[in-house]
């Protein structure tokens, strides 16, 4: 994935337009604007035509209306890579970059799935949320925890005969090292406050 391509993930803008053409499997600019109230037509072409540029997107329906072409468009094959389908010890940095913004995506599809469900309620009443910790260990000490969350993640594996046992899907992510631990340090003192 290139820098082009990375910008539209961190923009916020390019980045919810991105997951609503993920999440619908292909839409036009009228559905996109009408999910994106906040952003007019002529900026929503604009946006999609950059998209389209930077391989992110392409049109995959032209449908003629009163003089018009609409064009239906869906994400482009490839752009946003499965995250299981290569081991992370045999990846390359690029390739491990784009797996994780893949999981990213797809997590973040979720809370945006429930948030359209549960207009105005999101967090009141069920458990989820998101949060980092930082940790210090080694590299043995952090394959240990991991184990650990899985020996504890694998109860929960099933329903209950009662139902009253919810799917909920919990991400875990393991960043790399910092190189610089004591800026690290710094960000989350100064964050904890």
């Amino acid at each position: 994935m290139d820098d082009n391509q990375m910008r539209h993930f961190i923009d916020p803008r390019t980045s919810k337009i991105l997951m609503d053409i993920v999440r619908s499997g292909g839409i036009n600019v009228k559905r996109l604007c009408e999910v994106n109230p906040g952003i007019p037509r002529s900026t929503m072409y604009r946006l999609l035509s950059r998209l389209e540029r930077d391989g992110l997107v392409d049109v995959v329906d032209y449908t003629r209306k009163r003089g018009t072409v609409e064009k239906t468009y869906a994400i482009h094959p490839g752009a946003l890579p499965g995250t299981g389908d290569a081991p992370l010890e045999s990846a390359d940095c690029t390739r491990i970059s784009e797996m994780f913004l893949s999981f990213c995506m797809q997590f973040a599809s979720s809370f945006a799935d429930y948030a359209e469900r549960n207009p105005g309620e999101i967090a009141r009443r069920e458990v989820l949320g998101f949060w980092t910790a930082p940790v210090y260990g080694t590299d043995r000490e952090v394959e240990h925890l991991v184990e650990e969350f899985g020996r504890i993640f694998s109860g929960f594996k099933t329903s209950d005969t009662e139902g009253e046992r919810k799917f909920h899907t919990i991400g875990f992510v393991v960043g790399p090292p910092s190189a610089d631990a004591k800026s690290e340090e710094r960000r989350w003192d100064s964050s904890a406050t």
